[in-house]
């Protein structure tokens, strides 16, 4: 039998169009970059949380204590932002069915942040799949 559904990580996938150097640095200590990158004018980062995530919740209620913790400049910076997304990581595994469920004053929290929410199921054990837009396949 294979493992069971699990969950992973979160992601703070953020993009701009200038140096995200500032907001990546007020942001350390809560998390780490992954990633920062610049290309065709855009500026784009990732960041994990510095201390792991138990599930998707505590993962996107770090993010959401250290966007509000932020000082004014920062705050400014990410006010200015094209893009910011939360990305769920899971790891699809056998079993019975796998549910995590945010609450509405969660939801509320990343609408008053412009926080999109994204979920990533990455594919089982020894399976590849395609991407598929949500509600195909």
């Amino acid at each position: 039998m294979s493992d069971p559904t699990r969950f992973l990580n979160v992601d703070l996938d953020l993009q701009g169009d200038e140096p995200l150097a500032p907001l990546v640095a007020a942001l350390e200590g809560a998390a780490f970059s992954l990633h920062d990158e610049t290309g065709d004018g855009s500026f784009r980062a990732t960041l994990e949380l510095s201390a792991d995530p138990s599930d998707a919740l505590a993962g996107i209620r770090g993010f959401i204590a250290a966007v509000k913790a932020l000082p004014a400049s920062a705050r400014a910076m990410w006010d200015r932002l094209a893009s910011r997304r939360l990305d769920v990581g899971m790891q699809a595994g056998g079993g019975p069915a796998f549910r995590a469920e945010l609450p509405t004053s969660v939801l509320a929290e990343l609408a008053r942040l412009e926080l999109s929410l994204a979920i990533t199921i990455y594919a089982a054990a020894g399976e590849e799949r395609p991407d598929a837009p949500l509600g195909q396949g």
